[in-house]
C-alpha cells in the first residue's frame, strides 16, 4: 500500500513538472515548445506500452505477495512448473490440507505438503528404498555387525541434522529383531516454515532433500560393505 502512494506522488509530480514546464518554454521559447510536447508524447506512449506488457505502471513499486498459509499451495505448484519438475496430486489424506508429489529430473520422488500437525510448515519428505540385495546382506549380520552399520548410518544421519524416519519389516520389533536387520526404508524428512517462503528457499530445500537421500544410501552401502558377510 506504502508503495502505491510513493509512486502515485511520484507520477503527480512528474505530471504537474511537465506542464509547468511545458507552459514556461510555450511563454518564453514558442519554438521549443512543439519539440518538448512530442517528447511527452512519446513518454506517454511508453508508459502506455509497459502497462499493457507488464500490468502495472511504470512508478509502482509494489513486492509481491509474501507466501503464507492461504496461498502456498498454490505458490508451490507455479514454482514446481517455474523450476521445470513435475507435479501431481498425492493420494488424499486427512493428515494434510494439501499434498503434491513432486519428481525431480533425475527421478528422486519428493512429497510436498502441509500437514495439520504441522500447520505453519511446508513438509518435503522422500523415501530411500532399501535394496532387496542390501536386505538380504542385513540379515547375514550378527548383533555386533548389526549395531555397527545401525550406529554408522545413524551417525550420518546426525551429522547432517536430518530428521528421519525408519520403516521396519512388519512384526520386527515384537520379535526383538534388531531395527537395522528388519529396515525396509528411510524416509527423509524436511520442514519448511510456510510465512514468507520463496522459490529459492523451495528450491533449495528440495536439493537438500535430493542430497540427504544419496548421503544415507552410500552410508548404507559402505558400511554393508566393511561388514557384511559374502
Amino acid at each position: 500500500m506504502g508503495g502505491g502512494i510513493v509512486s502515485s506522488i511520484i507520477a503527480s509530480l512528474i505530471v504537474m513538472g511537465g506542464g509547468v514546464l511545458f507552459a514556461y518554454l510555450r511563454s518564453k521559447h514558442s519554438d521549443k515548445a512543439p519539440i518538448v510536447l512530442y517528447g511527452f508524447a512519446g513518454a506517454a506512449c511508453i508508459a502506455v506500452l509497459c502497462y499493457t506488457i507488464m500490468g502495472r505502471d511504470v512508478f509502482s513499486f509494489r513486492q509481491p505477495t509474501a507466501t503464507s498459509i492461504d496461498n502456498v499451495e498454490e505458490n508451490i505448484k507455479k514454482w514446481t512448473y517455474d523450476l521445470g519438475f513435475a507435479i501431481s496430486p498425492a493420494p488424499s489424506s486427512a493428515d494434510y490440507y494439501f499434498a503434491e508429489t513432486v519428481t525431480l529430473k533425475n527421478g528422486l520422488i519428493i512429497a510436498v505438503g502441509r500437514m495439520k500437525e504441522r500447520p505453519g510448515f511446508l513438509q518435503l519428505d522422500s523415501v530411500l528404498s532399501v535394496a532387496p540385495e542390501h536386505q538380504t546382506a542385513l540379515t547375514k549380520l550378527t548383533v555386533a555387525e548389526a549395531n555397527i552399520v545401525s550406529q554408522e548410518v545413524l551417525l550420518e544421519l546426525a551429522r547432517s541434522r536430518v530428521e528421519y524416519a525408519m520403516t521396519l519389516t512388519p512384526g520386527s520389533q515384537q520379535q526383538g529383531v534388531q531395527p537395522i536387520l528388519a529396515l525396509q526404508n528411510i524416509t527423509i524428512i524436511k520442514p519448511l516454515p510456510v510465512n514468507n517462503l520463496t522459490e529459492g528457499a523451495y528450491l533449495d530445500a528440495l536439493s537438500e532433500v535430493e542430497a540427504d537421500i544419496t548421503m544415507a544410501r552410500a552410508a548404507l552401502v559402505l558400511s554393508l560393505a566393511r561388514h557384511a558377510h559374502t
